[in-house]
């Protein structure tokens, strides 16, 4: 394992420890299990983030992110990974074609950090099972107030 993780970020310490200020010594052991866990030797898209405010949580809009970005992944025939952080994230990503990988792991008190991955699906295989027949346009409205 490295003994450091440097992003391309530029100033990416000092962000990090202004941002995290106490806490950066926590984040810092966290980034570097995450980059320790990432696999290599594939190319592959990495999810980051993905948040919905918990007002609009449960109403399909982390699932019509995906589908949307996911359509991009299948076009061009990118794999994707990601760490899930609960149970609930993992049993979305999973109806999104993420398989489980290595084991989960910590980083210190962390939340257990479960490596998935999602292979990309030919065009023109079956639809994602997600994937609602009223969803399948490509222009989605994200931003929607109805």
């Amino acid at each position: 394992m490295q003994d450091r993780f440097t992003p391309d970020i530029t100033d990416y310490d000092v962000r990090l420890a202004r941002a995290t200020r106490d806490a950066v010594g926590r984040f810092v052991a966290l980034d570097l299990a995450m980059h320790a866990a990432h696999p290599t030797g594939l190319p592959h898209e990495y999810l980051a983030f993905l948040a919905v405010d918990p007002r609009h949580q449960g109403q399909g809009l982390g699932s019509r992110l995906l589908r949307h970005h996911h359509a991009v992944l299948d076009a061009d025939g990118t794999p994707a990974y990601l760490e899930a952080t609960g149970d609930r994230n993992a049993r979305l990503y999973a109806r999104h074609g993420y398989q489980p990988g290595q084991p989960p792991y910590r980083a210190g008190d962390s939340p257990a950090l479960r490596p998935m991955w999602r292979p990309p699906r030919p065009v023109g295989s079956r639809p994602d099972p997600a994937l609602r027949p009223a969803d399948r346009s490509p222009w989605i409205r994200l931003n929607s107030r109805d």
